[in-house]
């Protein structure tokens, strides 16, 4: 036995039995299902359910009140999940890339598209005059016709950034770097301009936007942007690893004339660099 005053019981309990009642109630929302073999773990699962569903809401409502971490539990909870999730898509995305690229036709079809690291995305359109996939005539590598030939303005030119860039060099396209951070020197020797001033690059009037921002930075930057100076169907592309918030956002910020394109690369510098 351990030796606790009230208060400290009421303490530990609350937490403990606040996450058994939580998982519970989960559990019990899925609808589990009996099977001829189920093992240990499963049974002791539909246990949990058994001795949690059967007490009110307002129990679990009182021990979320009482307990003082509930909130920061089920956040935890939730980046849990989250850090489940990106392992599991992480490890399915690898084993789709290595089954792409031990086809020769599939290796084939990825190569031929407007920059490797974009061909399996997802994607989001908004103007009629955007451009469509099925428009698009492959060329092999180094054989862009001139009629196909963009010039596209990386606004981020880290990492990810410079990945993309070099598929799109190689085929012929010019490439405009920008970046609050000083790469001139690492564009240079991939053989394109780079840019400290926004307000300059888009100067050029690029005919591509290809926003290589973080989640976080994202907003900023796009709203930092000189708008005003680029052409009409300019397009906007964004390769963050979530869909929904850049396309609100590009819908909230930017002019109807204004293009978007929503990505979503299956792999990066490290997973893609020998593709």
């Amino acid at each position: 036995m351990v030796e606790m005053s009230c208060v400290e019981h009421d303490f530990y309990a609350a937490g403990s039995q606040f996450m058994t009642h939580t998982v519970g109630r989960v559990l019990e929302m899925l609808e589990l299902e009996s099977t001829p073999i189920n093992t240990k773990g499963y049974e002791a699962l539909f246990d949990l359910v058994e001795n949690t569903s059967g007490d009110s809401f307002d129990l679990y409502y009182g021990l979320f009140m009482y307990n003082k971490s509930a909130l920061e539990m089920l956040e935890r909870l939730d980046l849990c999940f989250e850090e489940l999730k990106k392992q599991l898509f992480g490890s399915l995305h690898e084993v789709v890339r290595e089954q792409l690229f031990e086809s020769p036709e599939r290796r084939g079809l990825l190569h031929a598209g407007n920059g490797a690291a974009m061909g399996a995305s997802d994607i989001l359109f908004r103007s009629e005059g955007a451009l469509r996939p099925q428009e698009y005539q492959a060329q092999p590598s180094g054989c862009v016709d001139d009629s196909t030939k963009l010039k596209i303005a990386i606004v981020g030119f880290g990492n990810f950034g410079q990945f993309l860039a070099k598929p799109m060099v190689h085929q012929g396209h010019t490439v405009l770097a920008y970046s609050q951070t000083d790469y001139s020197d690492v564009a240079r020797e991939m053989g394109f301009s780079f840019f400290s001033n926004a307000d300059d690059l888009f100067e050029e009037h690029p005919e591509v936007i290809l926003l290589c921002t973080s989640i976080l930075s994202t907003e900023k930057v796009l709203k930092s942007l000189p708008l005003q100076r680029l052409k009409r169907s300019t397009l906007f592309v964004d390769v963050l690893s979530v869909k929904e918030f850049p396309r609100n956002l590009f819908l909230q910020n930017l002019l109807p004339d204004f293009d978007i394109l929503c990505t979503h690369p299956m792999f990066g510098p490290e997973s893609g660099k020998n593709g």
